[in-house]
């Protein structure tokens, strides 16, 4: 499914105003508007890097109003989270972009080709009081014009018609798109999410998107030129990413919130002290085991500590 690009030149529905436009660059947003007056008021907060970036922020309103976001972009992963009460509207935006040139053995500069590139959304979603709702929106591009893949997806609190879930489900999405061989192009992946709290004649709002709603590069496949699959062919970058492969899953997130920290430490130390992934109570997987060898030992334990040094995912 393509989406037109709004004139605005971001995402629709979220009155972004428009970023300097750079051929790679991570960003990480976060907005915090209440409903209401009073309370230390609307936050906006965006920050941008060649490399990964965060922005965080909370905020209180009339009414008993309160809210919080935070945002985490890399090249092929965002991570986002919000919290509203009462009412307000929490928002985390994440995107990331670059510039692609494809080649492969043989085939000459200018040539026609297509590929299949991909990525995977997954989350969670809370609407329980109040005339309130989370919700989120995937917008990604390869090759410029509108966008190649669109999918949202929103839950209705109780005292909100329609009640419940609707829109599209998390999952791996992917496109097929054209591209010449030895031309630049770009690449725009663009992730929200937003939980908005709002009184009802039952009280006031509660909604959020936690522990996360996260977004993984899904890798670039079936590869072709001039409708001939090419078994051999290079991808580079100007942020120097690899995007042929998938972003590899989050290491040392072992309670899957989309951090490391002090509680996956935990769970790690109660797997090293199994030893062995093979133990019955492992039976669920075993998710210590870093290097996949079968055993949580040292060599898991560096891995987990670099990870936690890094504390957001990946």
């Amino acid at each position: 499914m393509r989406i037109r690009r709004s004139p605005s030149c971001f995402i629709a529905a979220m009155a972004f105003a428009c970023a300097a436009r750079a051929t790679h660059i991570n960003t990480a947003r976060v907005t915090l508007s209440p409903s209401f007056s009073g309370g230390a008021g609307p936050i906006d907060l965006i920050n941008q890097s060649a490399g990964p970036i965060d922005a965080s922020a909370s905020t209180t309103g009339g009414a008993g109003s309160s809210g919080d976001a935070n945002a985490h972009t890399s090249y092929g992963f965002i991570n986002l989270q919000s919290h509203a009460v009462g009412a307000i509207n929490s928002a985390a935006i994440g995107w990331f972009r670059d510039s692609l040139t494809i080649t492969a053995p043989g085939v000459a500069a200018g040539t026609q080709g297509s590929l299949t590139f991909g990525v995977r959304v997954e989350g969670f979603l809370n609407a329980t009081q109040g005339a309130s709702a989370s919700s989120w929106r995937l917008s990604a591009d390869l090759g410029g014009g509108a966008f190649d893949i669109g999918r949202s997806g929103r839950i209705n609190s109780p005292d909100l018609f329609p009640p419940g879930a609707s829109g599209d489900t998390f999952g791996t999405y992917s496109a097929t798109v054209s591209f010449q061989y030895g031309v630049t192009t770009t690449l725009d992946v663009e992730l929200s999410a937003s939980a908005q709290a709002s009184y009802s004649q039952n009280g006031p709002g509660l909604a959020s998107v936690a522990p996360f709603v996260r977004l993984y590069w899904n890798g670039i496949s079936d590869v072709q030129a001039n409708g001939a699959p090419v078994g051999t062919f290079s991808i580079s970058s100007e942020s120097g990413t690899d995007w042929a492969p998938a972003a590899a899953a989050c290491a040392g997130d072992l309670n899957n919130d989309g951090f490391v920290d002090d509680s996956d430490f935990v769970l790690l130390v109660n797997a090293y002290n199994i030893l062995d992934c093979a133990d019955p109570s492992m039976a669920a997987g075993c998710p210590a085991d870093l290097n996949g060898d079968g055993f949580v030992d040292d060599s898991d334990f560096v891995l987990f500590v670099v990870a936690y040094n890094d504390l957001v995912c990946p």
